[in-house]
Formats: structure tokens, C-alpha cells, sequence
């Protein structure tokens, strides 16, 4: 199963063209800006946002000097930090122009040397969204000195791959979609994930870059890395065979080989007992496809239905499916209708009613997300206003 996340992108120039640029983008809501300086930073943000603004100072300064260790410098610039209290806000940002699609959790913006995240969440994730985006800018200024020239050099599963391991430890969900990469061979080579976006599952890639950072440390330690870094800021044009060889002795090649190697010999162990999921349980019944994501299922009381969400119309679309794993037999939502803008999917992003009529979700609606209602039988669908709530996550019908 793939997994849709919140992740993060570097803006480089025009990112709105990678999110529909070109598209009209409302903008419902006027901020009144104020500016927090600390030792680093100029922290923008407004009123609404005082509660949280010095905690959210102090860990950007906790995250620069963390960062500032591991690559042994710091910044050469003032980076600005553009905050949002909500990601509703963040999406009508002028920063990057285009859609902001609501599985992008923030960004850092290469060109002008600055970040734009939301607050919203635990205390926990933006800690680590800040290390993740903070890290990006430190890579910027190490490895490519500020010359936009060599934007793009440095393959990604490096870029990305660092900004994981430095900021995200592993939770069950990630080490499940790489277990089943690797078990299935599935997995991409690292001469594969140079480039994120020439490959069907970014966020496997993402998954697999962080690993391949931890095997670096975990074999070679952290001085190791620290040279791999100080040769790519010597050449960052550089062919990448040369570089592991100066740092590791290895080609890229036989280093993808030789971390390939290490997670098959992780998890294969797991599976010497285990059965053959598809002759002892069944078959899945995912829809197929390499841009296809299916996920959030959710069963009607009478257990012989489910519904669910998937990407297969290039958006976030909630389909009715039986047991017997056959067709689809309803497609509930058509988001090219402007019924909404898009489904919101953190959590538990849909709910069945106990009598089996209706499908709850909640949407992001114009000025407001909302909680979509849809008659199954009838599939009239009705959008209601909660008032008082800023964001909306995993609807419930209760007990």
C-alpha cells in the first residue's frame, strides 16, 4: 500500500508550475504582519498567532544550532520565516503562486533564501518540520554557496535523505511502506531517486533516502558524512562516482548495492514464519496502477461493503467497493464538479453511518473546511459549516 503524507518541497523558481501554476489562487483572509527577530532569524507572522510565536521562535533557533553541528557552519544569510497558523492560510500565501496541495506541509523557497510552513499540528511534527525545512537552506549554502547555477547537483535522495534523518525518527507507518518495498522488491536503486519526480512514489523515495542516510551513519559514522559534505561543496557539479570514491571508496553503484543489501538482510528475517498473504488471507483489493494511491478504508456495518479513498482520477475521489473484489460498484465523490477543492485525508479522513446511508468526510471548502455528508443511496451529497473550528480531521458517528 502507498501512503500520502505531508511533505515538504524545495521551491526553486516557479514551483507554482509543479502545483498548477497558472491557476487563479483566493485569498480569503488579510493578515497583518508582524516581525520577530531572534540571533538568526526575522520571523514573520500575526496576531492570531501570539500564543505560540516565542515557542516557535526558540525552536528555529534550536534547530540552527543542532543543524549548525552537523555541517560544521552556519548560515551566511538571515533567513526569513514566513508563519501560518493554519494550513488553510498557508494555501492563499503569494509566495509560491499555484494550487497548494494539502499534502504539502511547507516549503523553502531557494531563490529569496526563506521558509513557509504552517503551525498547525503537534508540537512534535513542527518541530520537525522546522529541522526539515531549516536543513534545506543549510544545504543551499553549503553545498551550492548561494550560486543558483548548481541548483539541482546534488541528487536528492542526499538532499532529502538528510533532512529526513536529521528531523523525522521512524514511525510504524514509514517502516512499513519500506519493509514492503524491500520485501517485495519494489525498492528503488539510488541511480533511480536522483530525481524524486522521474518515479511513480515520491514518498517511498523519501522513505528510502532516510534510510540510506541512517545505514551511512550507522556503518561509516558521522565524520564520514561530514567529508561526503565537504567534497560535494568542494564540486557540487561533480560526477557522484567520484565523490563516494573520495569519501567512501565505493562507486555509486556498488554503494546502492551494498545498502540494498543491508535492508534485505533487515527484513527478510521477519517473514521466515510467516505465511503468503495472498494464499492464507486473500487477495488485495487496492486499485492498481504506478501514480494510483488507495487508502482510508472504511466499512458499512453490514461488513460485505467498504469505502475509500483513491488518486486514480488524479485527485482525491471516495469510491463504494464489495468484498467479492470485483468493480467498483459507486463512485461517490466527483471533486471536477467544484463541489469542493479537495478531500481532507489526515486521519481518519471518512466514516460510514451505523445505518449504512450515509459517507462522512470533511473538505476543504472556499473560506472553510466543512464535513461533506453523502447519501449512498441516492449520492446527494450536503456540505455543512461547523462553526468555531479552524480545521477538521477524521469525522466519527460516534457510538
Amino acid at each position: 500500500m502507498k501512503k500520502l503524507i505531508l511533505i515538504s518541497i524545495i521551491s526553486i523558481i516557479l514551483a507554482g508550475a509543479v502545483f498548477g501554476f497558472g491557476m487563479n489562487k483566493v485569498r480569503y483572509d488579510r493578515f497583518d504582519w508582524k516581525v520577530k527577530e531572534t540571533k538568526h532569524f526575522d520571523i514573520y507572522y500575526y496576531p492570531e498567532m501570539e500564543p505560540m510565536i516565542n515557542w516557535t521562535a526558540d525552536e528555529f533557533e534550536n534547530a540552527y544550532s543542532y543543524l549548525s553541528k552537523r555541517y560544521d557552519f552556519g548560515l551566511t544569510f538571515r533567513p526569513p520565516i514566513i508563519l501560518y497558523k493554519n494550513h488553510r492560510h498557508f494555501e492563499q500565501t503569494n509566495i509560491m503562486e499555484g494550487f497548494i496541495p494539502g499534502n504539502v506541509g511547507g516549503f523553502s523557497e531557494i531563490i529569496k533564501k526563506r521558509i513557509v510552513i504552517p503551525v498547525n499540528g503537534s508540537r512534535y511534527s513542527l518541530e520537525k518540520l522546522i529541522v526539515h525545512e531549516l536543513n534545506h537552506l543549510f544545504q543551499f549554502d553549503y553545498f551550492y554557496q548561494n550560486k543558483l547555477q548548481f541548483l539541482g547537483a546534488v541528487p536528492m535522495y542526499i538532499m532529502e535523505g538528510c533532512s529526513e534523518s536529521f528531523s523525522y525518527d521512524w514511525d510504524m507507518e514509514g517502516l512499513l511502506i519500506l519493509r514492503d518495498a524491500f520485501l517485495n522488491n519494489r525498492f528503488y536503486t539510488l541511480m533511480e531517486m536522483r530525481n524524486f519526480y522521474m518515479v511513480p512514489d515520491v514518498y517511498l523515495c523519501y522513505k528510502e533516502s532516510h534510510s540510506f542516510i541512517d545505514f551511512l551513519l550507522e556503518k561509516y559514522g558521522e565524520e564520514k558524512l561530514k567529508l561526503l559534505f565537504r567534497n560535494i561543496r568542494r564540486s557540487p557539479m561533480m560526477n557522484f562516482d567520484k565523490t563516494f570514491n573520495d569519501t567512501y571508496n565505493l562507486s555509486e553503484e556498488e554503494l546502492s548495492n551494498l545498502w540494498i543489501n543491508h535492508m534485505k538482510k533487515k527484513f527478510w528475517p521477519m517473514i521466515e514464519k510467516k505465511d503468503v498473504p495472498e494464499i492464507s488471507f486473500g487477495k488485495p483489493m487496492a486499485e492498481g496502477g504506478d501514480y494510483v494511491n488507495t487508502f482510508k478504508p472504511a466499512y458499512f456495518p453490514s461488513g460485505d461493503l467498504f469505502v475509500y479513498i483513491t488518486t486514480k482520477n488524479q485527485q482525491f475521489d471516495i469510491y463504494v467497493r464489495g468484498n467479492d473484489n470485483k468493480e467498483n460498484i459507486k463512485r461517490l465523490t466527483k471533486q471536477d464538479d467544484l463541489l469542493f477543492e479537495y478531500i481532507l485525508v489526515e486521519g481518519n479522513a471518512i466514516s460510514v453511518s451505523p445505518d449504512g446511508n450515509l459517507v462522512a468526510a470533511f473538505v476543504r471548502d472556499n473560506e472553510a473546511d466543512k464535513l461533506l455528508l453523502i447519501n449512498v443511496i441516492t449520492e446527494k451529497a450536503e456540505k455543512i459549516k461547523l462553526e468555531g473550528f479552524e480545521s477538521l480531521s477524521s469525522p466519527s458517528w460516534g457510538s
